[in-house]
């Protein structure tokens, strides 16, 4: 396991790369999405002024994650629901809340929007998700399986 110090340094020196990047530099609407897990929610910092401008409830022990490319969906996972829970960060509120097999760890999302994967602790399995065209009327999603070796 690598130590928290270690990973506190790995973040702030990757943050204040991309914060002093000129791609970056040029956005006011920079927002960094953290999970709470000890607590329910999710908070979102102001990267230019670095200061916590809001919270989004999605659940127990959030655990993982992630943010779609485009900035319109946010993926977190929840440990005690088992469950992936889609938000969007527009309005900040869920969109669809998908049940888990098992405990979920981390969630990814692929750069084109279309997939989210999740890891399952306890089950040692990978469990990837489709977003439907219909997602955003009737929050529904297709699932799909896939063991590790």
């Amino acid at each position: 396991m690598i130590p928290f110090r270690l990973w506190t340094t790995v973040w702030v020196l990757s943050a204040a790369i991309l914060w002093g990047s000129p791609a970056f530099s040029q956005s006011t609407d920079l927002r960094l999405y953290v999970g709470n897990s000890m607590g329910n929610d999710v908070s979102i910092i102001d990267l230019p002024s670095l200061k916590v401008i809001g919270h989004v409830t999605v659940g127990e022990h959030v655990h993982g994650v992630a943010v779609q490319r485009d900035g319109r969906r946010l993926f977190t996972t929840s440990e005690t629901e088992h469950t992936l829970i889609i938000s969007d960060t527009a309005t900040d509120k869920i969109i669809a809340i998908i049940k888990l097999p098992g405990k979920p760890n981390q969630c990814a999302v692929t750069p084109d929007g279309r997939y989210v994967a999740v890891s399952i602790r306890d089950r040692q399995q990978c469990c990837h998700y489709q977003r439907c065209a219909a997602e955003d009327r009737q929050n529904t999603a297709r699932k799909g399986a896939t063991q590790r070796p």
